[in-house]
């Protein structure tokens, strides 16, 4: 059995309550010794990670019973890294606000990677089946924007379901969050899509916050925080396709989507239990060829689909009013071009919503109202925040809008145009109807 230690720093001159102190202890990692180095286990293979929707029925046989071995450990050796609670605490500790918190900065995305072959090396090791791959939850495509069946009461005895989701009924996701409006596969550069040292990418304020609130449905509790959030097995499923469309963004234009040279994100690194219960620390730079060092890939596909913008164009702002530059304003304008030509509204240093929920944005206040916002026509995209309960990344983010012909005609007068928030109700709403904050916002045309 392996004990529970709380890092020194956390007691450190007394700054934490006695509650927090609780908190911490309860997903603080196992001690581990010194971690050893990553290294490619021998005999690992490229295999290919499918979607839920594509799984046979003997690969969701197997992907039920990995996960129930993982439940019972819960029981039988809750000390034991691969559990599905010490699982769940590893999300907990570097995502929850107790650990160093990787959230909105551009290590959300390798970060993630490493965490997911863990856990995936883990179930191998339970089903005792190198050749078992994590599948990833298709939200990108239509037909599949709902809870998977996979992950729902049937059968009864289901180890991937869970009680805490307030979606469990099949119901599909509202219209108005993607592809047609918030679409990280525009972002042209990673610092937009993965985020920089010290701001996020539209990834993570994107689907990856959306998919969390709209699982849990308003539901404080497992997907609807970070700090329970892997507690649930649709969690892994979920940042699997986040994994996926990362890979996928890159493979459309290597040059432009490369990922960053810099050696502060090259050398971040972080340490996870391996199968064997070994501590292992790995860094950014070894996750990136997923094909050589993890033994994985994804099939190439449209998800998500988005021209390849190539021209940026920089706007003016003032106190968070956006208008177009002179130099532009007239080609912009014109009504042919602001319907054919595809635009992605690229909005850097954005400061986030306090709590967890997500917000449509509009061009001005909304000039209707209805249940789909995708068809009011100063609707622009959507911004996602979840938190932990002790989470406290501060961090500004980016977002990829639309810059739709009605923005634009906003944006072409002497007023300029702000972005305003209105809230879903799936969480805090302290931010419905503000104006958002940023501090600087262009437009990538294709």
């Amino acid at each position: 059995m392996i004990g529970t230690t709380l890092p020194r720093r956390a007691f450190a001159a007394g700054l934490l309550t006695p509650f927090v102190r609780v908190f911490a202890q309860s997903c603080a990692p196992p001690a581990g010794g010194l971690p050893q180095a990553f290294a490619v286990p021998t005999g690992q293979t490229d295999i290919v990670r499918k979607p839920i929707s594509a799984l046979t029925g003997n690969e969701i046989t197997r992907l039920r019973l990995a996960y129930q071995r993982l439940r019972e450990l819960n029981t039988s050796a809750p000390n034991n890294p691969g559990s599905l609670m010490q699982q769940a605490n590893v999300h907990c500790w570097q995502c929850g606000g107790m650990g160093r918190d990787i959230h909105q900065t551009w290590e959300f995305l390798p970060w993630h990677r490493a965490y997911l072959y863990y856990h995936e090396r883990i179930l191998c090791k339970v089903l005792n089946d190198q050749t078992f791959r994590l599948p990833y939850w298709d939200w990108d495509v239509d037909r599949t924007r709902r809870v998977p069946s996979t992950y729902r009461r049937t059968p009864s005895r289901n180890s991937l379901f869970n009680t805490n989701r307030n979606t469990n009924d099949g119901s599909k996701m509202p219209s108005g969050i993607f592809p047609s409006n918030g679409n990280p596969m525009d972002s042209p550069n990673f610092a937009a899509f993965g985020g920089t040292a010290d701001a996020g990418g539209n990834m993570e304020n994107g689907p990856h916050g959306a998919i969390h609130v709209w699982t849990a449905g308003g539901s404080r509790a497992d997907m609807g925080r970070l700090d329970t959030a892997a507690r649930d097995p649709i969690f892994y499923a979920h940042h699997c396709n986040i994994d996926r469309l990362w890979a996928e963004w890159i493979r459309r234009n290597p040059t432009a989507h490369a990922n960053p040279t810099a050696a502060g994100f090259l050398d971040s690194n972080w340490t996870f239990f391996d199968e064997n219960g070994v501590l292992r620390r790995i860094r950014a730079r070894d996750v990136l060829d997923s094909v050589r060092n993890l033994g994985y890939h994804y099939a190439p596909g449209a998800a998500l689909a988005a021209p390849a913008p190539t021209k940026r164009i920089d706007l003016e702002v003032s106190n968070n009013r956006i208008k177009l530059p002179a130099a532009e304003r007239d080609r912009l304008l014109q009504g042919s071009n602001g319907i054919a030509v595809s635009r992605a509204l690229i909005v850097e240093g954005v400061t986030l919503p306090p709590g967890t929920n997500y917000y449509f944005v509009f061009a001005n206040e909304p000039q209707k109202t209805g249940s789909d916002p995708s068809k009011i026509p100063n609707y622009v995209g959507y911004v996602a925040v979840i938190r932990g309960e002790h989470a406290h990344h501060e961090r500004p983010g980016a977002l990829a809008l639309k810059a739709t012909p009605q923005f634009l005609q906003l944006a072409g007068t002497p007023d300029g145009v702000a972005l305003i928030l209105k809230s879903t109700g799936y969480g805090d709403t302290s931010a419905n109807g503000t104006s958002l904050a940023f501090k600087n916002v262009y437009l990538m045309e294709a």
